[in-house]
């Protein structure tokens, strides 16, 4: 039967795993991206119940239009307008989304606006702080901090944002992978202030971690010791080290969704309620508790816009809120915790294959070694008996034929005597077969072959010397079994040479026979070296008996045939 190898024990369970892991990164999947839609869903709807809080404080007098700006960054869509609505049906902004504006969030109460807007910035000077009780607002040059880039794709923050304001965080299953693609995936503006100290104004900067997502490039530094930027001062510390959990802002020039926006002009972005419904009802109205809201929604380059637009009565005034916001993929936002499942999965439907297949093979590996020691084992028997076993029949024979006392006492002790040296070789074989508890120590072969020598009264002349790990008492035995076959092929007045280099223990000795046929002892030998991860070559070849132990030899694949074209 031939041999197996390691890749027939690897295969069928490396087959297995890879299926097993590729059902449960499915699983995985399904699980996540359903958690995910549904947390979207959820997101949205409290995203509109923060914007109808908004305007129920805002009509109670209870916060004011600054409030109302700030909570709208807080709480940011792609495009927002609150507005009240006239009696003559007009609407009288409350907030509506600037995208010349970047707000940058120290605290909840504390923000600073970033534009490039010169009238804006003619209007209200750059060190001017408006403030509402706990509130404040700080406009800032945008161009001496950074230079001006459109926020690429908001899709990501807002499909976190909305993540963050559902109930999918209770989840650990989900909430993890979520954060951990998001803090992979959200690049945030660093905003550093100088410090004075000892009299001395020390530098500030802004950057981001890369050229990033956001394409927030080409961060300046400034030495506060120079007169023209000393006004920069009190710029800001840092930005959102220890702020609200929710990203209440993009840090960069958001685009409008302006695809949106045109297919849904006949609602969105009217100037007044009399636009709607004049001179009749909307058909794409509904009504809910005395409201009026339109919801849409529209799928564009695999992505999923949706808008809302609210009418309704608070007090005895009439609101409207429309906002718009546009959500990544699952698996864009996904992306980083899919690709860290799916390494893991990886890694383990590899490694476990590997590291199972291994003792199976091992206990094959051991139970077919010995087996095909067994067979050799009993050939070798077979033919080294058979001499024995004819002596024995010889002397059987003779025995029963004499009556002489003298005779029949000798025959029975030659039978004895053979007998018990068969008995002793089986023994050694059995013990040899049955050895498992092998204890391995580092020693000097020299020695231990002189030992040897010493015991069997075999004349050697021993050349070189290096350390191996082995059983010394169990190698001697490997040894004993080599040197008695030597001694049993060599001349009286010769002696046997032994060779131990880097590579291989060389036993040689001038032979009386040209053909070695090994016994019972080299069967034996053989085996105790291959149990030390030897092996054992013997032959008798131009009058020359050698016996080598060296390394067994790792098994390479073969080349490959080169193929020949056909002509």
């Amino acid at each position: 039967m031939k041999r197996k190898r390691y890749f027939h024990f690897l295969i069928y369970r490396l087959l297995f795993s890879i299926l097993t892991g590729v059902l449960l990164f499915g699983t995985i999947f399904a699980y996540l991206k359903d958690k995910y839609n549904a947390a979207l869903n959820q997101g949205f709807e409290r995203l509109t119940s923060q914007y109808e809080h908004m305007i129920l404080y805002h009509y109670q007098h209870r916060v004011d239009d600054l409030y109302v700006n700030i909570m709208c960054n807080f709480y940011q869509a792609d495009y927002i307008r609150m507005a009240r609505v006239r009696d003559d049906g007009a609407f009288v902004p409350i907030y509506e989304s600037d995208y010349d504006i970047v707000p940058t969030e120290i605290s909840v109460q504390r923000w600073i606006y970033l534009t490039d807007d010169e009238d804006l910035l003619s209007q209200v000077e750059e060190t001017t702080a408006f403030n509402t009780s706990a509130y404040s607002v700080v406009y800032r040059k945008c161009s001496d901090i950074w230079d001006i880039r459109y926020h690429p794709d908001s899709g990501l923050i807002n499909a976190y944002q909305l993540i963050w304001m559902s109930d999918a965080f209770s989840d650990k299953l989900f909430s993890v992978p979520a954060e951990f693609s998001e803090s992979y995936q959200k690049q945030e503006l660093s905003i550093e202030s100088a410090y004075i100290e000892d009299n001395e104004i020390y530098l500030g900067e802004v950057s981001t971690e890369s050229d990033g997502f956001f394409g927030l490039v080409n961060g300046k530094e400034w030495d506060f010791r120079d007169e023209d930027y000393t006004h920069y001062y009190d710029l800001v510390i840092e930005t959102l080290e220890n702020g609200p959990a929710i990203p209440s802002h993009i840090y960069g020039f958001q685009k409008r969704p302006e695809e949106f926006l045109a297919k849904e002009g006949d609602v969105f972005l009217i100037s007044s309620i009399k636009d709607l419904y004049a001179p009749g009802y909307n058909p794409k109205f509904q009504e809910l508790k005395n409201n009026r809201f339109y919801e849409a929604e529209m799928e564009s380059n695999g992505r999923k816009t949706r808008g809302i637009i609210e009418l309704y009565k608070c007090g005895g005034r009439q609101y409207m809120i429309e906002f718009v916001i546009t959500t990544a993929t699952f698996t864009e936002a996904f992306k980083p915790a899919l690709n860290a499942i799916a390494g893991s999965l990886a890694v383990l439907c590899l490694l476990i294959p590997v590291i199972t297949a291994i003792r199976p093979y091992i206990q094959y590996k051991k139970a077919y070694e010995l087996n095909e020691f067994k067979n050799n084992l009993i050939d070798s028997l077979a033919h080294n008996l058979k001499t024995p076993l004819q002596i024995l029949s010889g002397y059987a024979e003779n025995l029963k034929d004499t009556d002489d006392d003298a005779d029949k006492d000798r025959y029975a002790d030659e039978i004895l005597a053979k007998t018990r040296s068969m008995n002793e070789d089986i023994e050694a074989i059995l013990k040899t077969a049955e050895k498992n508890d092998l204890r391995f120590r580092k020693a000097s072969c020299s020695e231990v072959i002189k030992e040897v020598a010493l015991r069997v009264g075999a004349e050697l002349n021993i050349e070189g010397d290096r350390k191996l790990k082995i059983d010394r008492e169990y190698f001697k035995t490997a040894l004993t079994c080599i040197i008695d076959n030597a001694n049993k092929y060599k001349p009286r007045d010769s002696t046997i040479n032994v060779v131990i280099g880097p590579k291989a223990i060389t036993f040689t000795n001038k032979a009386t026979v040209d053909k070695f046929t090994p016994g019972t002892g080299i069967t034996i030998a053989g085996r105790i070296l291959e149990q030390h991860k030897l092996k054992l070559s013997t032959e008798i070849k131009d009058g020359v008996f050698r016996a080598r132990i060296s390394k067994k030899a790792v098994r390479q694949k073969r080349p490959k045939r080169s193929q020949k074209p056909i002509k």
